[in-house]
C-alpha cells in the first residue's frame, strides 16, 4: 500500500452540505452550470472535498430527488452539481439514465465525467497522469457475422470548446508522493462496460484501436445523454492502473485527486465556458460561421458533403451555401457569413459533434486564423488571397533557427554549453527535466547559471558566440522592408536577450519589443544570474494575446514566424502562423502552422506571404 498521509490533498475532509428541498433551493435563484459525475464512492468523496461555498449564499447544498442525491456548490468559478452514478452505462442509476435525469432536473451547460481510468502504456501514462478525451471510442459496438466480429465503434468528439480549455491550461502542477509531477494527455479514450484487468484482452483491444490512450466505463453513456440534449461534455480521468492483470486500488486516491485538481484549475477561469452558449432556437434566422463549418466538416471529421447531407438531412445545395462566404472588399467581418435557420444550425452541430451554438457567428473564436487559413487554402484554393482581406499589421518572430541560419545541432544555449567544455547531454538533461515538468522554468535557468558560473562564463565569451551566429540571408533587408510598410516587428524567443542585441547591433531598433531570457554579469563580467522569460513554449501564445489587447488588433492581423517545437503553442492565440526551416515540430499540422517554407534560403521569401 502507498502511504498518502503526508499529502495535503489526502488530509482534506468532505465539507458540510446543508440538506434542502429543491423547492427551497430554487428560491435562491441559483442554477448549477456544470455537472461533475463520479462513478465510485472514492471519486465522489474527492470531488466533494473540492466543492466550495457558493459565494452569494455562503452555503453548499444536498438535495434528494427520487433515487438520486445531488450535491451543489462552487467548483472553481462556477456553480456545480455533483452526482454519483453506478459504474458503467447499463442500469437505472448508471451513467446513461443518470445523466439524462440530471440534465432534465438541472439543465447544466457542460457535463464532466471525472475520476479514474485505465492507462494503456505504463511508460507514457503514469499513475496520476490525467487522460482528457478529445474523442471516445465506443468499442463495445460490434457486428457478429458467421463467428466473425466486425467493429462498428462510434468515435464522437468531446466538446471542442472544453477540449480547448484543457489544451490551453498552462501552469497546472500536481505532485506525486515521490515529488514527480503528473501530466495531462489529450486523445481518444476507449469507453465500454468492461472492467479490464486481463493483459490478453487489453492487447487485443489495442490492436483494434491503437490510437487510444486509455479506457474507462461511463463515457458512452455520458456522450449519448449529453449529445441528445445538445450539451457540451468531456471525460477527465486519471490513470490508476493499466489493465494488465495486476490491478489494485493503490493509485486510486492519487489518480482521483490529480484529475479533480486539473479540472478545478481549468474551471477557475471565469471565461472557461465562453462559447458554450444558450442559443434561443425559437428565433428563425441566425448566421453560420462558414470558416468553422468547413474546418469541422473536412479537417476534424473528414466528412464529404454527401456524408454531412446524410447525417444532417440538409440538402447538399444548402450545405454548400452555408460554407460560402460573401467577399465584398470590406475585410473580414460577420457580414461575410450566410444566414441560416436555427433548425439547420442545430442539425449541423449535432452531425459534426459540436456543442450547441458553436457554429453560430459572433463567438469569441470566429476569426481564429487556423479556421481562416484552412478555408482560404482548401476552399478558395488561394491562401494568399487572405492578405487582401486581412492585412498583417504585426509580426512576431522566433529567433534561433528562424532569423538565424539553421544549425540543427547548435542552439544559442548549446553553443554556450559546448564553449564551456560541457557535453551536449549536459544541456539536454535539464531541458528534458523541464519538459517532463520535474523543474520549473526559473529553476532550469538557476541550475544553468550555476553550471556556467562553475566555468566562469563571461560577457566577452558571449560576444564571441554572438560573432559566430549568422543571420539568415536577407534578414535586415526584409525587416527594413516590413517596417517601412508600417508592419510592427517583435521577437519572443527562448534565446538570450543580450545575445540577440549583440547579433543585431544597430539594427536592434527594427523591433518594437523583444522577449527572451536575460543574463546579468557581476563586476568581473562573470555571469551572476539568468532571469527566465515567461514567454517561451506556452508563453508564446500568452505574449501574442497580450499584443492583441495592447495593439487592439484582431488575431488574424498578427503573424507568428517560427521553426521549432517550442513555437507550437503560438497558434492557440488565434494568430496566423508561418513555419520556416522546420525542426522538431509537426509542420504538417495545419492547425499549428498555416503555411510552411521547408527550405528557406533567404528571409525575403516570406514577403509574398506577408504583403
Amino acid at each position: 500500500m502507498i502511504n498518502y498521509d503526508n499529502e495535503e490533498w489526502f488530509k482534506k475532509e468532505i465539507p458540510n452540505f446543508e440538506s434542502i428541498s429543491i423547492t427551497d433551493f430554487r428560491k435562491f435563484g441559483l442554477r448549477p452550470v456544470i455537472a461533475l459525475l463520479a462513478a465510485t464512492e472514492l471519486e465522489q468523496e474527492f470531488i466533494l472535498r473540492e466543492i466550495d461555498l457558493i459565494p452569494l449564499v455562503e452555503k453548499r447544498f444536498s438535495i434528494q430527488l427520487q433515487k438520486q442525491t445531488y450535491f451543489i456548490g462552487q467548483f472553481g468559478a462556477f456553480c456545480a452539481v455533483v452526482l454519483r452514478t453506478s459504474m458503467g452505462t447499463i442500469g437505472p442509476t448508471a451513467a446513461t439514465v443518470s445523466t439524462m435525469n440530471l440534465i432534465a432536473k438541472w439543465n447544466p451547460y457542460a457535463i464532466i465525467s471525472l475520476g479514474i481510468s485505465m492507462g494503456y502504456d505504463k511508460s507514457k501514462h503514469k499513475a496520476g497522469d490525467v487522460l482528457v478525451s478529445s474523442h471516445i471510442i465506443t468499442y463495445e459496438s460490434v457486428k457478429l457475422v458467421n463467428g466473425v466480429i466486425i467493429n462498428r465503434a462510434d468515435t464522437p468528439s468531446a466538446s471542442p470548446i472544453l477540449v480547448n480549455r484543457f489544451q490551453n491550461k498552462f501552469g497546472w502542477k500536481f505532485k506525486r508522493p515521490d515529488l514527480s509531477f503528473c501530466k495531462m494527455h489529450i486523445g481518444k479514450i476507449l469507453a465500454g462496460d468492461k472492467l479490464i484487468n486481463d493483459v490478453t484482452f487489453k492487447n487485443e483491444l489495442w490492436r483494434s484501436f491503437p490510437e487510444a490512450i486509455g479506457a474507462e466505463m461511463e463515457g458512452s453513456g455520458i456522450w449519448s445523454a449529453s449529445a441528445n440534449q445538445d450539451k457540451a461534455w468531456i471525460i477527465v480521468k486519471a490513470v490508476c492502473d493499466w489493465g494488465d492483470g495486476d490491478k489494485n486500488d493503490d493509485y486510486q486516491p492519487l489518480a482521483i485527486a490529480s484529475a479533480v485538481s486539473l479540472c478545478k484549475s481549468v474551471f477557475m477561469s471565469k471565461t472557461a465556458l465562453d462559447g458554450i452558449l444558450k442559443i434561443n432556437y425559437t428565433r428563425k434566422i441566425a448566421k453560420i460561421n462558414s470558416f468553422k463549418l468547413f474546418f469541422h466538416r473536412e479537417f476534424l471529421n473528414d466528412y464529404s458533403i454527401d456524408k454531412l447531407n446524410f447525417l444532417s438531412k440538409i440538402s447538399r445545395a444548402r450545405i454548400l451555401a452555408y460554407e460560402s462566404i460573401h467577399l465584398n472588399g470590406q475585410g473580414i467581418s460577420l457580414d461575410l457569413f450566410p444566414k441560416c435557420s436555427y433548425g439547420d444550425l442545430s442539425k449541423l452541430e449535432r452531425a459534426l459533434n459540436c456543442p450547441r451554438g458553436y457554429l453560430s457567428a459572433d463567438n469569441e473564436d470566429d476569426f481564429h486564423s487556423y479556421y481562416l487559413s484552412y478555408y482560404f487554402k482548401k476552399k478558395m484554393e488561394n491562401e494568399f488571397l487572405l492578405n487582401k482581406y486581412a492585412q498583417i499589421k504585426l509580426i512576431v518572430f522566433d529567433f534561433d533557427g528562424t532569423l538565424t541560419t539553421s544549425d540543427l545541432n547548435k542552439s544559442s544555449w548549446q553553443r554556450i554549453w559546448k564553449k564551456l567544455g560541457y557535453e551536449q547531454a549536459d544541456c539536454d538533461k535539464y531541458f528534458s527535466m523541464y519538459i517532463n515538468k520535474e523543474i520549473q522554468h526559473q529553476e532550469w535557468c538557476n541550475i544553468t547559471c550555476e553550471k556556467f558560473r562553475e566555468r566562469s562564463f563571461s560577457k566577452s565569451q558571449l560576444n564571441e558566440i554572438a560573432r559566430d551566429i549568422k543571420l539568415n540571408a536577407g534578414t535586415i533587408e526584409t525587416l527594413t522592408e516590413l517596417k517601412n510598410r508600417g508592419i510592427k516587428l517583435c521577437i519572443t524567443s527562448g534565446s538570450i536577450l543580450e545575445l540577440i542585441q549583440m547579433i543585431f547591433g544597430e539594427h536592434i531598433c527594427l523591433f518594437e519589443d523583444i522577449k527572451a531570457n536575460r543574463f546579468s554579469f557581476d563586476n568581473n563580467d562573470i555571469i551572476s544570474s539568468i532571469t527566465g522569460t515567461v514567454y517561451d513554449f506556452e508563453g508564446k501564445a500568452k505574449y501574442i494575446n497580450e499584443l492583441i489587447k495592447k495593439e487592439k488588433l484582431k488575431p488574424y492581423e498578427i503573424l507568428f514566424v517560427g521553426n521549432s517545437k517550442n513555437d507550437d503553442w503560438a497558434y492557440k492565440s488565434g494568430c496566423r502562423t508561418l513555419c520556416v526551416n522546420p525542426h522538431s515540430t509537426t509542420y504538417s499540422d495545419s492547425r499549428i502552422w498555416n503555411h510552411v517554407f521547408k527550405n528557406m534560403n533567404d528571409l525575403k521569401e516570406i514577403l509574398p506571404y506577408v504583403i
